[in-house]
């Protein structure tokens, strides 16, 4: 799938996620990373607030224990991008960023919205859409499941409208 099928707000959320887990030092972008990013959209906070969910403790327990904070990264990366007179997700940072591995469970992800959308269908893939395909993981399901957001809620939230 191309990543212009992506709309704008699903591309930079999955720009953030790559740069969030290169600033963490992780080997590879993971579910968890791009799960964050596309959590922490417009259109999500929008689904959590109309489901009453609390988008910063859903956010919350997702992180690892063991690694820096997504909110970490992203102010080492904006600290030194600062030092260095650029700016987040200006065209010389996204020119400075490096293809980076996807871990298997990220490559499931993607096969999941690719299936969920045909390469000639117009639609571009929401942020939800890629929320909904995250939420058939069994682990991240669970935890979404446990803060109100289960499929059947997302579902309906990729229905009523675009995000």
């Amino acid at each position: 799938m191309s990543a212009q099928k992506f709309s704008l707000q699903s591309r930079q959320a999955i720009f953030t996620a790559l740069v969030a887990a290169k600033a963490a030092g992780e080997s590879e972008l993971g579910s968890r990373r791009i799960l964050s990013a596309i959590l922490r959209t417009a259109a999500a906070e929008a689904v959590c607030s109309r489901a009453n969910v609390s988008a910063s403790e859903l956010l919350e327990s997702f992180e690892d224990s063991e690694a820096p904070t997504f909110a970490q990264c992203l102010l080492r990366v904006e600290a030194e991008l600062t030092r260095i007179g650029h700016s987040f997700g200006s065209a010389a940072h996204i020119a400075s960023v490096q293809a980076f591995p996807v871990s298997s469970e990220a490559r499931n992800t993607l096969a999941g919205i690719d299936a969920l959308f045909e390469e000639s269908s117009n639609e571009p893939v929401t942020p939800l859409h890629v929320l909904l395909v995250l939420s058939s993981e069994g682990a991240i399901a669970s935890k979404l499941a446990a803060h109100g957001l289960t499929n059947e809620v997302l579902r309906a939230a990729v229905n009523e409208r675009p995000g």
